[in-house]
């Protein structure tokens, strides 16, 4: 008959116990709360007395963390995890040409509300535009055309049906 194991550390061993410090002393709040109930779901029965010793954690901060991932709607929404500013540059930021390209190509097709000068539409499709642009040395990704266009006229012209 074996013997349970009473901590973490004869479960674990002292180097893996050791690196799941770091990885928890790294997290916010809201993941420590959702770690410490994976893990104490994980280990079954007596798993949250070995959690509440190794992490100096309370058994409401783990059930807590247990019941967010039972009911994961009701898990507060995502911040942003990048530092502002991280990430790739926008086209437009690494290359300000484009801006003046992009009303180039547009000139003579951007229509508009004549009581709203905010509300503008273009007649031209995304592909278009973007093969325009790519001619005058611009490759960008649809996506990037679309982003750009909304930038500039606000609104999209939709087909409408005709009786």
């Amino acid at each position: 008959m074996s013997v349970r194991p009473s901590t973490l550390t004869e479960l674990y061993g002292a180097e893996y116990c050791k690196m799941m410090h770091s990885f928890v002393e790294n997290l916010n709040e809201k993941q420590r709360r959702l770690f410490l109930g994976l893990e104490a779901r994980r280990l079954g029965h007596g798993g949250r007395r070995m959690l509440i010793e190794e992490f100096s954690a309370s058994f409401s901060v783990i059930k807590q963390g247990e019941s967010e991932l039972l009911d994961p709607e009701s898990l507060p929404a995502v911040e942003r995890v990048r530092r502002p500013g991280g990430g790739s540059k926008l086209a437009e930021e690494k290359n300000p040409e484009i801006i003046g390209a992009l009303g180039r190509i547009m000139e003579g097709h951007i229509a508009g509300d004549p009581m709203n000068g905010e509300v503008r539409w273009t007649d031209m499709r995304l592909s278009q535009i973007r093969d325009a642009l790519e001619d005058e040395g611009f490759p960008l990704s649809e996506g990037t055309v679309k982003r750009l266009v909304k930038k500039t006229t606000r609104s999209k012209s939709r087909s409408r049906r005709r009786r």
